[in-house]
């Protein structure tokens, strides 16, 4: 991800690192959100055409198998944090029923 705006970049970070999928991350608190997106990058290599297609084109420039997981595990932890991040801000605009 190339991130121009500092907001961008501060996104990117808390959001990989929220999810797991950060390089440096605490082992501990995070290891099972790291296997659902290891598993859900697994299936989705194995199942999805686009991530498949994804796959051939990254093999073809040279990266390795564990490469390519490691960039597809952070689009997703990122998919994932703006959809938690727009969830919450829709859920704050509407006002409770209860």
């Amino acid at each position: 991800m190339v991130a121009t705006d500092p907001e961008d970049l501060d996104l990117h970070h808390r959001g990989t690192r929220l999810t797991g999928a950060s390089r440096y991350s605490h082992r501990i608190c995070e290891e099972p959100l790291n296997r659902a997106l290891h598993m859900a990058v697994v299936t989705r290599m194995r199942m999805d055409p686009a991530t498949r297609a994804y796959v051939e084109r990254r093999t073809a420039e040279g990266r390795t198998l564990r490469e390519i997981r490691r960039c597809l595990k952070r689009y997703l932890a990122r998919q994932i944090y703006r959809h938690l991040n727009s969830a919450a801000a829709t859920e704050e605009r509407q006002p409770s029923t209860t």
